[in-house]
């Protein structure tokens, strides 16, 4: 089961009469890319928002074995990820994102999350760097990319490199061949950069570097090696799985959480209210459903029996995308606080 989601004092208010709300910045997290990598040809379907991402040249793998049911460091799996895809050895292909998605990912100068699965074969990647989603022009000054290093000295790293001169590495030789390890990258303008391993810390730049934003990127980025011009012998060689960028800085407790499928523990997308109704948004688990509570007292140690049950089944067949809405449309005229606890 999920984590609750819980709507409360001070994280989450509703003040009907000025019309606004009061939520922290981790409670707007949205989940802006991702890519699920079960499809069996063709382009690849971002599961956040519809968008497609083209293959192009040559090399492509789709429905190769994913990640197992097992412990992966801190990450437990329940099933199997199902298939995932990559890049042949000794091949120029990736996946280029559209226009307006690589706009999206161009602009996250700050304050993101990035991370997906990876498989590193046997014998290692070679003396090189295949990316899992970047820049689609890394030696520019401007621009992203994540994925896994392994050249001179950077043997077997995790990293996150901005302005292709911002690089951020995880500890050598963290990353082992043979096996499927997540991998994941905080960009924070607080904390500067933190790079996880299966749900583990593994590397931080808590420097002026760390700290400073990355430059914004007109390019478009790519899903898979982002060096496309020549081939480049076992640059592509391993496969990838569960893309995904968020506009936050998760911690530790979420980015385990979206790794083993789950939801982050707590994810607003959208708050709206107008005529009396209040309309919210959370991120969803496709299929499921949810029970909604309310409450208008501002105690909320208040137990359970307190809390007035709006729905416990919405939506009716269950939810058709990652997000969901819900609208209040009961409330009292005058209504000044109103608090609500979403479970699954």
């Amino acid at each position: 089961m999920m984590p609750n989601k819980n709507m409360k004092a001070g994280s989450m208010l509703a003040t009907f009469a000025a019309i606004c709300l009061a939520v922290p910045s981790n409670l707007r997290a949205e989940l802006i890319v991702h890519y699920n990598c079960e499809e069996t040809e063709g382009p690849l379907v971002d599961q956040a928002g519809g968008e497609t991402a083209e293959p192009i040249n040559t090399g492509h793998l789709y429905q190769q074995p994913s990640v197992p049911a097992g412990t992966y460091g801190a990450i437990t799996l329940t099933s199997s990820l199902g298939n995932a895809v990559g890049i042949s050895a000794d091949q120029t292909g990736a996946w280029t994102l559209d226009e307006g998605e690589s706009a999206e990912l161009g602009n996250l100068v700050n304050n993101f999350t990035v991370m997906s699965w990876v498989f590193v074969p046997p014998g290692g990647i070679g003396d090189d760097w295949p990316r899992t989603i970047g820049d689609s022009n890394p030696d520019r000054n401007e621009g992203w990319n994540f994925g896994i290093r392994n050249k001179t000295t950077l043997t077997n790293t995790v990293s996150l490199v901005g302005n292709a001169i911002k690089a951020i590495y995880s500890a050598k030789d963290v990353v082992t061949d043979g096996i499927w390890q997540h991998i994941a990258a905080t960009k924070s303008s607080t904390a500067g950069v933190t790079i996880y391993l299966n749900g583990s810390v593994v590397g931080t730049d808590v420097t002026a570097e760390g700290l400073a934003d990355f430059n914004l990127s007109n390019n478009a980025y790519f899903l898979g090696d982002s060096n496309t011009s020549t081939p480049d012998s076992n640059i592509n060689d391993m496969l990838m799985d569960e893309v995904r960028v968020y506009d936050t800085v998760l911690g530790a407790a979420d980015i385990i959480s979206a790794a083993a499928g789950g939801q982050i523990s707590i994810s607003i997308q959208a708050v709206h209210y107008a005529n009396g109704e209040l309309t919210f948004e959370w991120n969803s688990t496709i299929g499921k459903q949810y029970k909604i509570y309310r409450s208008l007292n501002d105690e909320l140690r208040t137990p359970l029996v307190d809390w007035d049950e709006l729905d416990d089944s919405y939506p009716e067949g269950g939810a058709i995308s990652e997000i969901t809405s819900y609208t209040d449309s009961s409330l009292e005229p005058g209504t000044q606080e109103a608090f609500y606890r979403i479970e699954e």
